[in-house]
């Protein structure tokens, strides 16, 4: 069975360490930049903090805590776009997945090292489009 996260603030890390054994978490790097994954850097890194609040269809919005005027949008890359309805389906499935409202994309990483880019994925099972969210007491 899957279930969503509460509505609240994570640090969101990917399942997958990078070489030196680093855990790398979703970061925000500015408006209409894409997110990326950094080497985690202490809880009180509010770049790596993120606000999941949930929409009236059931998915949830993914804001970064730094400023919560953007969302987690898609394009080429996972973006932070100024709100606008940008909504994702996170699920647990052991670790939690992260998918369009279609569920045909989920979001993933290429590289696994600091400063990658998160991308849509076609919908798979590798663990590098899997994330684990440890929530943030602010």
């Amino acid at each position: 069975m899957s279930s969503h996260p509460s509505p609240g603030t994570y640090l969101i890390q990917n399942r997958v360490f990078d070489g030196f054994g680093n855990a790398l978490a979703l970061t925000f790097t500015g408006i209409s930049q894409p997110v990326t994954v950094t080497i985690i850097n202490g809880s009180t890194y509010t770049k790596q903090h993120w606000v999941i609040e949930n929409h009236s269809s059931g998915l949830q919005f993914i804001k970064p805590r730094n400023d919560q005027s953007l969302e987690a949008g898609n394009g080429n890359t996972i973006v932070t776009l100024p709100a606008g309805d940008y909504v994702w389906n996170i699920t647990q499935q052991g670790d939690y997945v992260i998918t369009d409202g279609q569920d045909l994309i989920n979001w993933g990483i290429k590289d696994v090292q600091h400063g990658a880019a998160v991308v849509p994925a076609e919908k798979s099972d590798d663990e590098k489009n899997r994330w684990i969210f440890q929530e943030i007491f602010v």
